[in-house]
């Protein structure tokens, strides 16, 4: 298993201020446009074999996080495979 990170400060896709590519001081006045990543409360695991638009990797299959997935929606925390543009590799506390 690997593990991509928790602690990101960024924004979320496509939401970053005009002009600096997205690298620009994170600001507070900003802050509904920033990722559950620059709180702690998501984190990504196997990317490689979980990338975003893709079929997350399968049971069994290298990579697949699947297992883990009836355990964290216990603990209220949520899979990106769900999302209508799956992101397999993300968990986020909501």
């Amino acid at each position: 298993m690997s593990y991509e990170g928790c602690f990101v400060p960024r924004y979320k896709r496509n939401q970053a201020p005009a002009g600096n590519a997205g690298h620009s001081i994170r600001q507070s006045v900003n802050v509904s446009a920033l990722s559950n990543h620059s709180f702690g409360s998501a984190f990504d695991i196997n990317y490689v074999d979980n990338q975003l638009g893709q079929t997350p990797a399968l049971c069994g299959s290298r990579g697949s996080v699947r297992e883990l997935v009836a355990a964290a929606n216990r603990l209220k925390i949520f899979w990106g495979g769900h999302f209508n543009n799956p992101d397999g590799m993300h968990f986020e506390i909501s």
